[in-house]
Protein backbone atom coordinates (compact mmCIF):
# COMPACT_ATOMS: atom_id res chain seq x y z
CA UNK A 1 0.00 0.00 0.00
CA UNK A 2 2.64 2.54 1.02
CA UNK A 3 4.90 1.51 -1.88
CA UNK A 4 2.07 2.13 -4.34
CA UNK A 5 1.34 5.53 -2.82
CA UNK A 6 5.06 6.42 -2.90
CA UNK A 7 5.31 5.40 -6.55
CA UNK A 8 2.24 7.44 -7.47
CA UNK A 9 3.54 10.47 -5.56
CA UNK A 10 6.94 10.26 -7.24
CA UNK A 11 5.36 9.91 -10.70
CA UNK A 12 3.02 12.85 -10.13
CA UNK A 13 5.88 14.97 -8.78
CA UNK A 14 8.01 14.09 -11.79
CA UNK A 15 5.23 15.00 -14.21
CA UNK A 16 4.61 18.30 -12.40
CA UNK A 17 8.35 19.10 -12.46
CA UNK A 18 8.66 18.42 -16.18
CA UNK A 19 5.53 20.47 -16.89
CA UNK A 20 6.89 23.40 -14.87
CA UNK A 21 10.20 23.23 -16.73
CA UNK A 22 8.38 23.24 -20.07
CA UNK A 23 6.36 26.29 -19.02
CA UNK A 24 9.59 27.98 -17.94
CA UNK A 25 11.19 27.19 -21.31
CA UNK A 26 8.14 28.67 -23.04
CA UNK A 27 8.47 31.91 -21.06
CA UNK A 28 12.17 32.10 -21.87
CA UNK A 29 11.45 31.57 -25.56
CA UNK A 30 8.68 34.20 -25.58
CA UNK A 31 10.33 36.87 -23.46
CA UNK A 32 14.02 36.11 -23.90
CA UNK A 33 16.57 38.30 -25.65
CA UNK A 34 15.46 39.01 -29.21
CA UNK A 35 18.86 40.41 -30.22
CA UNK A 36 17.26 43.74 -31.11
CA UNK A 37 19.73 45.80 -29.09
CA UNK A 38 17.38 46.75 -26.27
CA UNK A 39 18.80 46.94 -22.78
CA UNK A 40 17.26 45.03 -19.92
CA UNK A 41 14.48 46.89 -18.15
CA UNK A 42 14.05 47.24 -14.41
CA UNK A 43 11.08 46.74 -12.18
CA UNK A 44 9.15 49.93 -11.44
CA UNK A 45 9.83 50.90 -7.84
CA UNK A 46 12.76 48.51 -7.59
CA UNK A 47 12.81 44.92 -6.50
CA UNK A 48 11.83 45.52 -2.86
CA UNK A 49 8.28 44.11 -3.24
CA UNK A 50 9.53 41.02 -5.08
CA UNK A 51 12.17 40.33 -2.44
CA UNK A 52 9.66 40.75 0.40
CA UNK A 53 7.20 38.39 -1.34
CA UNK A 54 9.96 35.82 -1.92
CA UNK A 55 11.03 35.94 1.73
CA UNK A 56 7.41 35.54 2.84
CA UNK A 57 6.80 32.53 0.57
CA UNK A 58 10.07 30.80 1.45
CA UNK A 59 9.58 31.55 5.14
CA UNK A 60 6.11 30.03 5.05
CA UNK A 61 7.48 26.96 3.28
CA UNK A 62 10.33 26.53 5.74
CA UNK A 63 8.43 27.29 8.96
CA UNK A 64 5.18 25.57 7.99
CA UNK A 65 6.26 21.99 8.71
CA UNK A 66 7.94 23.07 11.97
CA UNK A 67 4.76 24.83 13.09
CA UNK A 68 2.64 21.79 12.22
CA UNK A 69 4.99 19.48 14.08
CA UNK A 70 4.93 21.71 17.17
CA UNK A 71 1.15 22.03 17.14
CA UNK A 72 0.05 18.55 16.19
CA UNK A 73 2.81 16.23 17.33
CA UNK A 74 3.47 17.62 20.77
CA UNK A 75 5.25 20.62 22.17
CA UNK A 76 2.50 23.05 21.19
CA UNK A 77 -0.62 24.45 22.79
CA UNK A 78 -2.96 21.80 21.40
CA UNK A 79 -3.40 18.33 22.82
CA UNK A 80 -1.77 15.50 20.91
CA UNK A 81 -4.09 13.96 18.39
CA UNK A 82 -6.13 17.11 17.89
CA UNK A 83 -4.97 17.58 14.27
Amino acid sequence: MIDKQMSETMAESGIAFVAAQLVLAGFVAMFGDKKNGRKATHLPGGAKAVVIAAIAFVGTEVLGPWSFRQRCLGGGLLQEGSC
